[in-house]
Protein backbone atom coordinates (compact mmCIF):
# COMPACT_ATOMS: atom_id res chain seq x y z
CA UNK A 1 0.00 0.00 0.00
CA UNK A 2 1.80 3.34 -1.51
CA UNK A 3 1.67 5.72 1.72
CA UNK A 4 3.38 9.05 2.20
CA UNK A 5 6.60 7.69 4.21
CA UNK A 6 7.29 4.85 1.14
CA UNK A 7 6.47 7.60 -1.66
CA UNK A 8 10.12 8.18 -2.63
CA UNK A 9 11.02 4.60 -2.45
CA UNK A 10 8.63 3.12 -4.86
CA UNK A 11 9.66 5.43 -7.17
CA UNK A 12 12.41 3.79 -7.33
CA UNK A 13 11.05 0.27 -6.89
CA UNK A 14 8.25 -1.74 -5.47
CA UNK A 15 9.70 -4.78 -4.08
CA UNK A 16 7.59 -7.94 -5.76
CA UNK A 17 7.17 -9.83 -2.74
CA UNK A 18 5.89 -7.10 -1.13
CA UNK A 19 2.84 -6.66 -3.11
CA UNK A 20 -0.30 -8.98 -2.05
CA UNK A 21 -0.94 -11.94 -3.28
CA UNK A 22 -4.05 -10.76 -5.26
CA UNK A 23 -2.32 -7.65 -6.91
CA UNK A 24 0.80 -10.02 -7.48
CA UNK A 25 -1.40 -12.43 -9.66
CA UNK A 26 -3.64 -9.44 -11.36
CA UNK A 27 -0.05 -8.35 -12.38
CA UNK A 28 1.27 -11.61 -14.47
CA UNK A 29 -2.27 -11.89 -15.81
CA UNK A 30 -1.95 -8.58 -17.38
CA UNK A 31 1.71 -9.75 -18.56
CA UNK A 32 0.64 -12.80 -20.05
CA UNK A 33 -2.08 -10.82 -21.90
CA UNK A 34 0.88 -8.41 -23.28
CA UNK A 35 0.10 -5.56 -21.52
CA UNK A 36 2.62 -3.68 -19.90
CA UNK A 37 1.25 -1.01 -17.36
CA UNK A 38 -1.39 -1.64 -14.77
CA UNK A 39 -3.12 0.60 -12.59
CA UNK A 40 -4.10 -0.06 -8.71
CA UNK A 41 -5.42 2.38 -7.00
CA UNK A 42 -3.92 0.95 -3.49
CA UNK A 43 -0.34 1.42 -5.34
CA UNK A 44 -1.55 4.65 -7.61
CA UNK A 45 -3.07 6.88 -4.94
CA UNK A 46 -1.14 8.16 -1.71
CA UNK A 47 -3.56 6.23 0.95
CA UNK A 48 -2.88 8.70 3.56
CA UNK A 49 -3.47 11.74 1.64
CA UNK A 50 -6.61 13.12 0.91
CA UNK A 51 -5.60 15.80 -1.39
CA UNK A 52 -3.88 13.14 -3.51
CA UNK A 53 -7.27 11.20 -3.57
CA UNK A 54 -9.25 14.03 -4.22
CA UNK A 55 -6.73 14.57 -7.18
CA UNK A 56 -7.29 11.10 -9.01
CA UNK A 57 -10.65 10.71 -7.98
CA UNK A 58 -11.06 13.93 -10.24
CA UNK A 59 -9.42 11.59 -12.95
CA UNK A 60 -11.06 8.27 -11.90
CA UNK A 61 -13.51 8.44 -15.62
CA UNK A 62 -10.19 8.48 -17.96
CA UNK A 63 -8.11 5.72 -16.20
CA UNK A 64 -11.10 3.17 -16.09
CA UNK A 65 -12.98 3.80 -19.43
CA UNK A 66 -9.72 4.43 -21.54
CA UNK A 67 -8.33 1.18 -19.65
CA UNK A 68 -7.31 -1.93 -22.55
CA UNK A 69 -9.44 -4.28 -19.58
CA UNK A 70 -10.15 -3.79 -16.11
CA UNK A 71 -9.30 -7.46 -13.90
CA UNK A 72 -11.94 -8.12 -11.35
CA UNK A 73 -11.46 -10.36 -8.69
CA UNK A 74 -14.57 -11.27 -8.09
CA UNK A 75 -13.66 -14.33 -6.19
CA UNK A 76 -11.24 -12.90 -3.67
CA UNK A 77 -12.40 -12.20 -0.59
CA UNK A 78 -9.29 -9.53 0.10
CA UNK A 79 -5.97 -8.50 -1.12
CA UNK A 80 -4.11 -11.22 0.20
CA UNK A 81 -6.64 -14.07 -1.46
CA UNK A 82 -5.22 -14.23 -4.68
CA UNK A 83 -7.20 -15.17 -8.31
CA UNK A 84 -7.26 -18.66 -7.55
CA UNK A 85 -10.42 -20.27 -7.94
CA UNK A 86 -11.94 -22.96 -6.46
CA UNK A 87 -12.61 -24.90 -9.00
CA UNK A 88 -11.92 -23.50 -12.62
CA UNK A 89 -14.74 -24.93 -15.08
CA UNK A 90 -12.64 -26.05 -18.21
CA UNK A 91 -15.50 -27.75 -20.36
CA UNK A 92 -19.06 -27.14 -20.84
CA UNK A 93 -20.94 -30.20 -19.63
CA UNK A 94 -22.21 -32.09 -22.66
CA UNK A 95 -24.74 -34.81 -23.18
CA UNK A 96 -26.08 -36.76 -26.30
CA UNK A 97 -29.52 -37.97 -24.93
CA UNK A 98 -31.54 -40.45 -26.23
CA UNK A 99 -35.03 -39.29 -27.57
CA UNK A 100 -37.99 -41.35 -28.62
CA UNK A 101 -40.23 -40.36 -31.00
CA UNK A 102 -37.27 -38.28 -33.62
CA UNK A 103 -36.76 -41.11 -35.21
CA UNK A 104 -36.28 -38.76 -38.65
CA UNK A 105 -35.26 -36.48 -37.16
CA UNK A 106 -31.70 -35.20 -36.20
CA UNK A 107 -32.82 -34.51 -32.33
CA UNK A 108 -32.13 -38.20 -31.93
CA UNK A 109 -28.48 -37.57 -32.07
CA UNK A 110 -28.18 -34.47 -31.07
CA UNK A 111 -25.19 -32.91 -28.33
CA UNK A 112 -26.31 -30.65 -25.94
CA UNK A 113 -24.14 -28.59 -23.70
CA UNK A 114 -25.94 -28.05 -19.83
CA UNK A 115 -25.22 -23.94 -18.90
CA UNK A 116 -26.49 -22.52 -15.59
CA UNK A 117 -28.25 -19.72 -16.02
CA UNK A 118 -28.16 -18.41 -13.14
CA UNK A 119 -24.44 -18.27 -13.10
CA UNK A 120 -23.44 -15.57 -14.10
CA UNK A 121 -25.84 -13.84 -11.31
CA UNK A 122 -24.32 -15.82 -8.70
CA UNK A 123 -20.55 -15.67 -9.62
CA UNK A 124 -19.89 -12.10 -10.46
CA UNK A 125 -22.89 -9.85 -9.96
CA UNK A 126 -24.05 -11.20 -6.37
CA UNK A 127 -20.32 -11.34 -5.35
CA UNK A 128 -19.56 -9.10 -2.27
CA UNK A 129 -17.01 -7.25 -4.53
CA UNK A 130 -20.50 -5.56 -5.98
CA UNK A 131 -22.18 -4.67 -3.55
CA UNK A 132 -19.14 -2.22 -2.97
CA UNK A 133 -19.55 1.57 -3.62
CA UNK A 134 -16.25 1.83 -4.80
CA UNK A 135 -16.60 -0.68 -7.11
CA UNK A 136 -19.64 0.40 -8.64
CA UNK A 137 -17.79 3.15 -11.00
CA UNK A 138 -14.91 0.82 -12.20
CA UNK A 139 -17.26 -1.86 -13.25
CA UNK A 140 -19.71 1.06 -15.21
CA UNK A 141 -16.66 2.56 -16.29
CA UNK A 142 -14.68 0.43 -18.28
CA UNK A 143 -15.48 -1.04 -22.02
CA UNK A 144 -13.97 -4.55 -21.02
CA UNK A 145 -13.92 -6.27 -17.74
CA UNK A 146 -12.63 -9.28 -16.78
CA UNK A 147 -13.73 -11.53 -14.02
CA UNK A 148 -11.82 -13.89 -12.29
CA UNK A 149 -15.11 -15.55 -10.57
CA UNK A 150 -14.70 -18.63 -8.38
CA UNK A 151 -16.25 -20.85 -11.13
CA UNK A 152 -14.06 -19.58 -14.61
CA UNK A 153 -13.24 -16.70 -16.21
CA UNK A 154 -16.43 -14.42 -17.26
CA UNK A 155 -15.86 -11.18 -19.28
CA UNK A 156 -18.26 -7.95 -20.47
CA UNK A 157 -17.82 -5.29 -22.94
CA UNK A 158 -20.01 -1.99 -22.26
CA UNK A 159 -18.41 -0.79 -25.07
CA UNK A 160 -20.53 -3.00 -27.27
CA UNK A 161 -22.91 -4.66 -24.43
CA UNK A 162 -21.42 -8.30 -24.98
CA UNK A 163 -20.42 -10.75 -22.31
CA UNK A 164 -19.45 -14.40 -21.99
CA UNK A 165 -17.58 -16.89 -20.38
CA UNK A 166 -16.88 -20.84 -20.71
CA UNK A 167 -13.94 -22.48 -22.67
CA UNK A 168 -14.03 -22.88 -26.45
CA UNK A 169 -14.44 -19.10 -26.79
CA UNK A 170 -18.39 -19.39 -25.97
CA UNK A 171 -20.33 -16.49 -26.23
CA UNK A 172 -23.76 -16.43 -24.41
CA UNK A 173 -25.85 -15.81 -27.74
CA UNK A 174 -27.78 -18.45 -29.08
CA UNK A 175 -28.07 -20.29 -25.43
CA UNK A 176 -30.92 -19.81 -23.32
CA UNK A 177 -28.90 -17.73 -20.68
CA UNK A 178 -29.45 -14.60 -18.58
CA UNK A 179 -26.07 -12.87 -18.91
CA UNK A 180 -26.55 -10.13 -21.98
CA UNK A 181 -30.28 -9.58 -19.84
CA UNK A 182 -28.57 -8.99 -16.46
CA UNK A 183 -25.30 -7.62 -17.37
CA UNK A 184 -27.62 -4.66 -19.70
CA UNK A 185 -29.33 -4.52 -16.91
CA UNK A 186 -26.56 -3.19 -14.65
CA UNK A 187 -25.03 -1.37 -17.16
CA UNK A 188 -26.96 1.56 -18.46
CA UNK A 189 -24.10 3.77 -18.87
CA UNK A 190 -22.94 1.48 -21.58
CA UNK A 191 -25.86 2.89 -23.60
CA UNK A 192 -24.35 6.04 -23.80
CA UNK A 193 -21.19 4.06 -25.45
CA UNK A 194 -23.61 3.10 -28.02
CA UNK A 195 -25.64 6.03 -28.76
CA UNK A 196 -22.56 9.01 -28.91
CA UNK A 197 -23.46 12.16 -27.30
CA UNK A 198 -27.15 12.92 -26.36
CA UNK A 199 -28.53 15.68 -24.46
CA UNK A 200 -29.03 15.16 -20.89
CA UNK A 201 -32.75 15.67 -21.12
CA UNK A 202 -32.89 12.50 -23.05
CA UNK A 203 -30.35 10.62 -20.84
CA UNK A 204 -32.12 11.42 -17.78
CA UNK A 205 -33.55 8.09 -17.18
CA UNK A 206 -29.97 6.60 -17.49
CA UNK A 207 -28.77 9.09 -14.71
CA UNK A 208 -31.57 7.81 -12.32
CA UNK A 209 -30.72 4.20 -12.92
CA UNK A 210 -27.18 4.80 -12.73
CA UNK A 211 -28.20 6.34 -8.68
CA UNK A 212 -30.36 4.06 -8.07
CA UNK A 213 -28.14 1.06 -8.60
CA UNK A 214 -25.06 3.04 -6.91
CA UNK A 215 -26.77 4.04 -3.69
CA UNK A 216 -28.05 0.40 -3.43
CA UNK A 217 -24.05 -0.07 -2.19
CA UNK A 218 -22.18 -0.28 0.76
CA UNK A 219 -19.41 2.26 2.29
CA UNK A 220 -16.80 1.96 4.45
CA UNK A 221 -16.77 5.95 4.99
CA UNK A 222 -19.81 7.72 4.05
CA UNK A 223 -17.98 10.56 3.26
CA UNK A 224 -17.23 8.95 -0.19
CA UNK A 225 -20.90 9.02 -1.38
CA UNK A 226 -20.41 11.34 -3.69
CA UNK A 227 -16.69 10.94 -4.92
CA UNK A 228 -17.00 7.81 -5.55
CA UNK A 229 -19.25 8.61 -8.17
CA UNK A 230 -17.28 11.32 -9.29
CA UNK A 231 -15.74 9.18 -12.41
CA UNK A 232 -19.63 8.16 -13.56
CA UNK A 233 -20.64 11.98 -13.20
CA UNK A 234 -17.50 12.67 -15.07
CA UNK A 235 -17.98 10.99 -18.04
CA UNK A 236 -21.92 11.71 -18.74
CA UNK A 237 -21.54 15.36 -17.90
CA UNK A 238 -19.36 14.91 -21.46
CA UNK A 239 -21.41 12.45 -23.09
CA UNK A 240 -24.23 14.16 -22.07
CA UNK A 241 -23.40 17.57 -23.26
CA UNK A 242 -23.83 19.27 -19.82
CA UNK A 243 -22.42 22.59 -19.29
CA UNK A 244 -19.41 22.68 -16.69
CA UNK A 245 -20.48 24.07 -13.13
CA UNK A 246 -23.72 22.08 -13.91
CA UNK A 247 -23.25 19.28 -10.95
CA UNK A 248 -24.61 20.29 -7.56
CA UNK A 249 -23.80 17.47 -4.53
CA UNK A 250 -25.45 14.88 -7.37
CA UNK A 251 -27.60 16.76 -8.87
CA UNK A 252 -27.54 18.71 -12.39
CA UNK A 253 -28.80 21.66 -12.83
CA UNK A 254 -30.70 21.80 -15.42
CA UNK A 255 -33.58 19.45 -13.65
CA UNK A 256 -32.73 20.64 -10.07
CA UNK A 257 -36.47 20.92 -9.23
CA UNK A 258 -37.29 18.38 -10.40
CA UNK A 259 -34.39 16.18 -9.08
CA UNK A 260 -35.18 17.11 -5.72
CA UNK A 261 -37.78 14.81 -5.21
CA UNK A 262 -35.91 11.99 -4.63
CA UNK A 263 -36.47 9.60 -2.07
CA UNK A 264 -35.90 5.73 -0.73
CA UNK A 265 -39.68 4.60 -1.49
CA UNK A 266 -41.94 3.97 1.41
CA UNK A 267 -39.76 5.87 3.97
CA UNK A 268 -36.85 2.49 4.47
CA UNK A 269 -34.00 5.14 5.46
CA UNK A 270 -31.91 5.32 7.80
CA UNK A 271 -30.68 8.45 10.28
CA UNK A 272 -28.62 10.92 7.62
CA UNK A 273 -25.09 10.61 8.64
CA UNK A 274 -23.51 12.69 11.20
CA UNK A 275 -19.70 12.88 10.38
CA UNK A 276 -20.16 15.03 7.30
CA UNK A 277 -22.20 17.86 5.68
CA UNK A 278 -23.86 17.60 3.09
CA UNK A 279 -26.94 19.88 2.05
CA UNK A 280 -30.14 18.39 3.03
CA UNK A 281 -31.60 18.61 -0.34
CA UNK A 282 -28.85 16.15 -1.62
CA UNK A 283 -29.37 12.35 -1.99
CA UNK A 284 -26.05 11.92 -0.41
CA UNK A 285 -27.09 13.47 2.84
CA UNK A 286 -28.74 10.64 3.65
CA UNK A 287 -27.30 7.22 4.49
CA UNK A 288 -29.46 4.79 1.65
CA UNK A 289 -30.88 1.26 3.30
CA UNK A 290 -29.13 -1.94 2.35
CA UNK A 291 -32.32 -4.19 1.58
CA UNK A 292 -33.69 -5.92 -1.48
CA UNK A 293 -36.87 -4.18 -0.88
CA UNK A 294 -35.88 -0.36 0.36
CA UNK A 295 -34.33 0.84 -2.93
CA UNK A 296 -33.40 4.55 -3.61
CA UNK A 297 -35.47 6.32 -6.14
CA UNK A 298 -35.21 9.10 -7.98
CA UNK A 299 -36.79 10.26 -11.16
CA UNK A 300 -39.92 7.79 -10.13
CA UNK A 301 -42.22 10.65 -10.86
CA UNK A 302 -42.83 11.33 -14.71
CA UNK A 303 -43.13 14.33 -15.05
CA UNK A 304 -42.50 14.16 -18.62
CA UNK A 305 -45.22 11.55 -18.96
CA UNK A 306 -47.45 11.10 -21.86
CA UNK A 307 -50.93 12.98 -21.18
CA UNK A 308 -54.57 12.62 -22.44
CA UNK A 309 -55.41 15.38 -24.79
CA UNK A 310 -57.47 17.65 -22.68
CA UNK A 311 -55.19 17.00 -19.47
CA UNK A 312 -52.74 19.68 -18.36
CA UNK A 313 -49.08 19.28 -17.93
CA UNK A 314 -46.60 19.13 -14.81
CA UNK A 315 -45.76 22.74 -14.99
CA UNK A 316 -43.31 24.23 -12.12
CA UNK A 317 -44.63 26.41 -9.58
CA UNK A 318 -40.93 27.32 -8.55
CA UNK A 319 -38.03 29.19 -10.25
CA UNK A 320 -34.31 28.90 -9.43
CA UNK A 321 -32.94 31.85 -7.91
CA UNK A 322 -29.66 30.59 -6.90
CA UNK A 323 -27.96 27.34 -6.48
CA UNK A 324 -24.36 26.63 -5.06
CA UNK A 325 -21.91 24.12 -3.50
CA UNK A 326 -18.52 24.56 -1.59
CA UNK A 327 -16.66 21.44 -2.63
CA UNK A 328 -13.58 20.11 -0.42
CA UNK A 329 -11.80 19.54 -3.98
CA UNK A 330 -12.49 18.92 -7.95
CA UNK A 331 -16.41 19.67 -8.99
CA UNK A 332 -17.78 16.85 -8.74
CA UNK A 333 -16.62 15.32 -5.63
CA UNK A 334 -17.30 15.90 -1.79
CA UNK A 335 -18.70 18.87 -1.03
CA UNK A 336 -18.91 20.52 2.56
CA UNK A 337 -22.01 22.71 2.47
CA UNK A 338 -24.40 24.08 -0.04
CA UNK A 339 -27.49 26.21 -0.81
CA UNK A 340 -30.29 26.56 -2.73
CA UNK A 341 -32.44 29.67 -2.55
CA UNK A 342 -35.84 29.56 -4.66
CA UNK A 343 -38.82 31.38 -5.27
CA UNK A 344 -42.11 29.81 -5.24
CA UNK A 345 -45.21 29.12 -3.36
CA UNK A 346 -44.26 28.44 0.44
CA UNK A 347 -47.01 27.00 3.23
CA UNK A 348 -47.49 26.78 6.52
CA UNK A 349 -48.32 23.08 7.32
CA UNK A 350 -48.48 20.62 10.41
CA UNK A 351 -46.70 17.04 10.21
CA UNK A 352 -48.81 15.34 12.48
CA UNK A 353 -47.41 11.76 13.85
CA UNK A 354 -48.25 8.31 15.24
CA UNK A 355 -46.04 5.71 16.57
CA UNK A 356 -47.41 2.50 16.09
CA UNK A 357 -46.11 -0.87 17.75
CA UNK A 358 -46.65 -3.25 15.10
CA UNK A 359 -46.01 -6.07 17.70
CA UNK A 360 -47.65 -9.26 17.50
CA UNK A 361 -48.76 -8.11 13.70
CA UNK A 362 -45.30 -9.28 11.93
CA UNK A 363 -42.28 -11.25 13.62
CA UNK A 364 -39.06 -9.32 13.23
CA UNK A 365 -38.28 -11.23 10.01
CA UNK A 366 -41.14 -9.96 8.20
CA UNK A 367 -40.87 -6.39 9.60
CA UNK A 368 -37.08 -6.24 8.40
CA UNK A 369 -38.84 -6.26 4.78
CA UNK A 370 -39.84 -2.65 5.53
CA UNK A 371 -38.38 -1.65 8.30
CA UNK A 372 -34.82 -0.88 9.17
CA UNK A 373 -33.00 -3.81 11.47
CA UNK A 374 -36.81 -5.14 11.65
CA UNK A 375 -37.64 -2.55 14.20
CA UNK A 376 -41.70 -3.48 15.28
CA UNK A 377 -42.00 0.54 15.08
CA UNK A 378 -43.86 2.44 12.59
CA UNK A 379 -44.34 6.34 12.18
CA UNK A 380 -47.51 7.12 10.16
CA UNK A 381 -48.00 10.76 9.33
CA UNK A 382 -50.55 13.10 8.05
CA UNK A 383 -49.57 16.51 6.08
CA UNK A 384 -52.05 19.11 6.58
CA UNK A 385 -52.31 22.87 6.16
CA UNK A 386 -52.65 25.03 9.52
CA UNK A 387 -55.68 26.39 8.38
CA UNK A 388 -57.67 23.00 8.25
CA UNK A 389 -58.99 21.09 11.01
CA UNK A 390 -56.73 18.04 12.04
CA UNK A 391 -58.13 14.89 12.95
CA UNK A 392 -57.73 13.49 16.25
CA UNK A 393 -54.51 11.80 16.67
CA UNK A 394 -56.03 8.59 18.06
CA UNK A 395 -58.03 7.86 15.16
CA UNK A 396 -55.23 9.34 12.12
CA UNK A 397 -55.57 6.72 9.25
CA UNK A 398 -53.34 7.16 6.22
CA UNK A 399 -56.22 5.58 3.89
CA UNK A 400 -57.79 8.90 4.61
CA UNK A 401 -55.41 11.26 4.77
CA UNK A 402 -55.22 14.27 2.95
CA UNK A 403 -51.46 13.97 2.51
CA UNK A 404 -48.61 11.47 3.63
CA UNK A 405 -44.99 12.80 3.82
CA UNK A 406 -42.31 10.22 2.47
CA UNK A 407 -39.86 11.61 5.37
CA UNK A 408 -35.83 11.29 4.97
CA UNK A 409 -35.74 9.68 8.43
CA UNK A 410 -37.61 6.75 8.51
CA UNK A 411 -37.63 7.34 12.60
CA UNK A 412 -38.26 11.25 13.10
CA UNK A 413 -38.22 12.97 16.27
CA UNK A 414 -42.02 12.64 17.53
CA UNK A 415 -43.04 15.74 19.77
CA UNK A 416 -45.19 14.86 23.15
CA UNK A 417 -47.84 16.48 20.86
CA UNK A 418 -47.58 14.13 18.58
CA UNK A 419 -47.37 17.09 15.18
CA UNK A 420 -44.91 19.58 14.27
CA UNK A 421 -44.59 22.59 12.54
CA UNK A 422 -43.84 22.40 9.46
CA UNK A 423 -43.62 24.12 5.18
CA UNK A 424 -44.52 22.74 2.13
CA UNK A 425 -42.16 24.09 -0.61
CA UNK A 426 -44.31 23.80 -4.05
CA UNK A 427 -42.21 22.78 -6.55
CA UNK A 428 -44.60 21.33 -9.33
CA UNK A 429 -48.42 21.07 -9.73
CA UNK A 430 -51.12 20.28 -12.27
CA UNK A 431 -54.46 19.57 -12.95
CA UNK A 432 -56.26 16.56 -13.85
CA UNK A 433 -58.95 15.45 -16.25
CA UNK A 434 -61.77 15.31 -13.34
CA UNK A 435 -60.32 19.00 -12.78
CA UNK A 436 -59.12 18.09 -9.22
CA UNK A 437 -55.13 19.71 -8.44
CA UNK A 438 -51.85 18.14 -7.07
CA UNK A 439 -48.36 19.49 -6.70
CA UNK A 440 -45.09 18.13 -5.67
CA UNK A 441 -43.91 19.90 -2.52
CA UNK A 442 -40.63 19.53 -0.17
CA UNK A 443 -41.56 19.04 3.13
CA UNK A 444 -38.99 21.72 5.19
CA UNK A 445 -38.82 22.64 8.40
CA UNK A 446 -36.96 26.31 9.79
CA UNK A 447 -33.26 26.36 10.08
CA UNK A 448 -30.86 29.08 12.27
CA UNK A 449 -31.11 32.22 10.10
CA UNK A 450 -33.75 34.17 8.06
CA UNK A 451 -35.83 32.41 5.26
CA UNK A 452 -33.29 28.92 6.09
CA UNK A 453 -35.41 25.75 5.72
CA UNK A 454 -33.69 22.06 5.70
CA UNK A 455 -35.50 19.58 3.65
CA UNK A 456 -36.88 16.20 5.48
CA UNK A 457 -38.92 15.10 2.88
CA UNK A 458 -41.32 15.44 0.06
CA UNK A 459 -45.05 15.55 0.25
CA UNK A 460 -47.35 14.92 -2.61
CA UNK A 461 -49.67 17.54 -1.77
CA UNK A 462 -53.23 15.94 -3.00
CA UNK A 463 -56.97 18.01 -4.14
CA UNK A 464 -58.48 18.08 -0.53
CA UNK A 465 -55.50 20.92 -0.11
CA UNK A 466 -55.22 21.69 -3.37
CA UNK A 467 -59.18 22.42 -4.01
CA UNK A 468 -58.89 25.99 -3.00
CA UNK A 469 -56.22 27.14 -5.88
CA UNK A 470 -57.73 25.31 -8.69
CA UNK A 471 -60.64 27.96 -9.57
CA UNK A 472 -58.39 31.22 -9.91
CA UNK A 473 -54.77 29.34 -9.67
CA UNK A 474 -53.53 31.30 -7.39
CA UNK A 475 -51.00 30.44 -4.40
CA UNK A 476 -52.79 33.33 -2.54
CA UNK A 477 -55.35 31.46 -1.22
CA UNK A 478 -53.31 29.80 1.62
CA UNK A 479 -52.71 31.68 4.57
CA UNK A 480 -49.65 34.54 4.04
CA UNK A 481 -46.98 33.95 6.40
CA UNK A 482 -46.72 36.46 8.94
CA UNK A 483 -43.07 36.65 10.39
CA UNK A 484 -40.63 37.86 8.38
CA UNK A 485 -38.36 35.11 9.67
CA UNK A 486 -40.28 32.54 7.36
CA UNK A 487 -38.42 33.81 3.92
CA UNK A 488 -35.96 35.90 2.52
CA UNK A 489 -38.16 38.35 0.81
CA UNK A 490 -41.57 38.27 -0.96
CA UNK A 491 -41.68 37.08 -4.79
CA UNK A 492 -43.28 38.87 -6.86
CA UNK A 493 -47.14 37.31 -6.80
CA UNK A 494 -49.42 36.88 -3.55
CA UNK A 495 -48.40 33.37 -2.19
CA UNK A 496 -44.65 33.73 -3.63
CA UNK A 497 -41.39 33.70 -1.71
CA UNK A 498 -38.01 33.23 -1.88
CA UNK A 499 -36.26 31.07 0.90
CA UNK A 500 -33.06 29.09 1.15
CA UNK A 501 -32.81 25.38 1.55
CA UNK A 502 -29.34 24.13 3.38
Amino acid sequence: MLKQQLVDAFYYDIPFTTIPATFRDAIKLANTLGIQYIWIDSLCIIQDSKEDWDIEAAHMASVYSQAYVTISATAAKDSSAGLKQDSMLKYLCEITPTWTGFKDSDMSTTTMRLIDRSAFCDQVLSQPLFRRGWVFQEWILSPKTLHVASDQLWWTSASDMTSGGFASHETCEGYAFDVKQQFTRTMPLGSLYLMGGQNAESLRPVWHQLLQDYLSRFFTFESDRLIAFAGIASLYQTLARVPPGSYLAGIWRQSLLRDLLWTVRDGRKVSPPQKYRVPSWSWASEEPTHTLSGTFGIGNINLNADLEEDEEPWLPAAEVIEASVQTTGPELGSVSGGHLILQGPLIKARLVLKVEDLTGQFTPEQAAEFLPGGNLRYVRNVVTPITEKISDIDDLEVSTSPSKADLDDVFPFVPSNGEMPIYLGVLHCRVDLEGSAESYALALVRGCEKGEYRRIGYVNVQSTIMGSWINNRDWGVFDPLTDEGEYLSKGNKPGMYNYRIV
